[in-house]
């Protein structure tokens, strides 16, 4: 069996911590547990990019949850909610929670924050203080683990398929792209195409940027064709993971959602949707029209979309045939007025599209603001911060137009 990669999140504000930190990595590295740990590395953005690496790379996570850590670590909170995300991807992954400093389980209940992430979802560990016992309680919750593939390797292994003839042919492209990218970044494999990938999707919010950096290096060996692959990939990397676990939620318990953007059909929702459902599995996009307010005319919308090539009388077959994720968006109104009432469809509209349309998944496209009214759908959280989908959809737009006129 390949070695268990272990993320552990902490907070090592005082000694005692690091101690008990040291002495767990210690008490657990063995030849079939790989420690994800950076006890030296002090807080900022490369710290967080590393853990960004691990939390999407490790197939099991051990939350430290000190004193500090549950006050004032925004750190370890952020690093649980993607680590909770992950969970409610794969049931197979273990997610581990160690309360430190005296924490108590009812303490850990009342927490606004942890409670919210679904406690449900971690094995506790309480039974000692003491490092080498709590270590010998986390390898046996792995103990019978089989490790799979995690989010990072599948994203790794498409687009080394895409870039392995390149670095077979030229591997001074390969070596050239990953300094211009990171000039002193510190591989922790000898494949410097690893090494590349890695740098790629290190930083989530600049991955649009980094994917046109790895065209221009490489234009002259890429097609057209491998670069939309590439950007299929990883067009998703940008989007918070908890609120994508929430779009996948969402759909299987058929809620209609709303999300806090403008540009929802042409980009957020379709990353959204990639995030939620990694490439390559496929799922469909549908914009219905500004004034769709009858079932009749969203059904009519649906099947001129999904069902454009197939005989009228086969048209709604073929809509109901369809298994793979179905999702509807209404688009933002150009024009809302003061009484945003008529803007979005009413819940009783969205109530006989989820009776009669059990595949089809409603998104409303609210602009920056969540309106108050629209209490009937679940919005997809954490909201998208304040001109955060502007920025990527006008890196995303600057990609797609490189690779349509210089590829």
């Amino acid at each position: 069996m390949d070695s268990i990669k272990l993320f552990i999140s902490h907070s090592s504000k005082t000694d005692k911590n690091k101690n008990f930190l040291a002495q767990l990595c210690d008490s657990l590295d063995t030849t079939t547990i790989d420690v994800l740990v950076d006890q030296e590395m002090g807080p900022g953005k490369e710290w967080f990019r590393r853990l960004y690496d691990y939390m999407w790379e490790c197939h099991a996570a051990v939350i430290l949850l000190s004193e500090a850590a549950l006050e004032d670590s925004e750190w370890v909170k952020a690093e649980a909610a993607i680590l909770g995300a992950r969970r409610r991807w794969n049931e197979n992954f273990t997610l581990i929670l160690v309360p430190l400093d005296g924490i108590t389980l009812k303490q850990i209940e009342q927490h606004p924050f942890f409670n919210a992430i679904r406690l449900n979802d971690f094995n506790f560990v309480t039974v000692s203080q003491e490092a080498g016992q709590v270590a010998e309680v986390i390898k046996g919750l792995l103990d019978k683990y089989q490790t799979d593939a995690t989010p990072f390797d599948t994203m790794l292994t498409l687009i080394k398929e895409i870039l392995t003839p390149i670095n077979k042919q030229i591997p001074a492209a390969i070596d050239r792209t990953l300094k211009k990218l990171a000039p002193n970044f510190k591989p922790r494999s000898d494949d410097p195409l690893d090494s590349l990938i890695r740098v790629l999707l290190r930083d989530p919010q600049h991955v649009f940027n980094n994917i046109r950096t790895l065209f221009i290096e490489l234009s002259h060996l890429l097609d057209k064709d491998q670069a939309y692959k590439i950007l299929d990939i990883v067009k998703g990397h940008w989007v918070h993971p908890n609120a994508a676990t929430s779009l996948s939620k969402s759909r299987r318990a058929r809620e209609a959602i709303a999300i806090n953007g403008i540009q929802i059909f042409d980009f957020t929702g379709d990353c959204y949707a990639r995030q939620s459902w990694p490439s390559p599995r496929p799922y469909t996009l549908v914009s219905a029209n500004s004034d769709d307010r009858t079932f009749a005319q969203i059904e009519s919308t649906l099947l001129s979309q999904v069902a454009k090539s197939v005989p009228e009388r086969l048209k709604r077959q073929r809509l109901d045939k369809i298994t793979d994720p179905l999702l509807l968006v209404f688009p933002f109104p150009d024009s809302p007025e003061a009484d945003t009432s008529s803007a979005f469809p009413d819940e009783f509209l969205l109530e006989e599209i989820k009776t009669k349309l059990k595949n089809v998944t409603v998104i409303l496209s609210t602009g920056q603001e969540l309106p108050a009214q629209l209490i009937y759908v679940t919005a997809l959280e954490p909201l998208l911060e304040q001109n955060q989908e502007d920025e990527q959809f006008l890196c995303y737009r600057d990609t797609v137009d490189y690779i349509d006129e210089k590829l």
